[in-house]
């Protein structure tokens, strides 16, 4: 200890840096998994080649495959796709108002929930629409032959 310092000096670096130290063991957890995910996806890609004989696919078909194509990206297949669970959390950097940072962390299983849900919510209200879109059109009918039947038949003097 150096004697000039103040002990409420060194309380704060010791602090902060036991924050860092905390800051960096997270950060190694998610490359750890991150890294075990890679691996499960190069051995099930190795079994993959065995099976199709050695075969190697066009690089960038390849890549189209990782990337996926709409809802339900090749990430989330690739998760999907593992042995045993994974949590993986994200990290995303958000424009808040008045050009504020949030930093928002998300759960890979919970998303993939969660799109599940509004696939499943979205289908429910597609199914009330059609049925909404089917009554209008009784009504309008029942409105035109009410109108040719009784206001249009009263009118004609015979």
């Amino acid at each position: 200890m150096v004697p000039s310092e103040h002990p409420l000096e060194i309380a704060a670096q010791i602090d902060a840096l036991t924050a860092s130290i905390e800051a960096l063991q997270e950060e190694s957890e998610l490359v750890g998994i991150e890294a075990e995910l890679l691996a499960g996806y190069f051995h099930r890609k190795g079994a993959k080649e065995e099976k199709t004989g050695g075969v190697d696919s066009d690089s960038s078909v390849q890549g189209k495959r990782l990337i996926g194509r709409g809802r339900g990206g090749g990430f989330c297949r690739l998760l999907a796709g593992l042995s045993r669970p994974y949590v993986l959390l994200t990290s995303f950097k958000l424009e808040g108002h008045a050009g504020r940072s949030i930093l928002w962390n998300a759960n890979i299983g919970e998303v993939a929930q969660a799109n599940k849900r509004s696939d499943r919510n979205m289908d429910i209200l597609k199914a009330l629409m059609e049925e909404t879109d089917i009554s209008a059109a009784e009504v309008k009918r029942d409105a035109f032959e009410f109108r040719r039947d009784i206001v249009v038949g009263a009118e004609n003097p015979r």
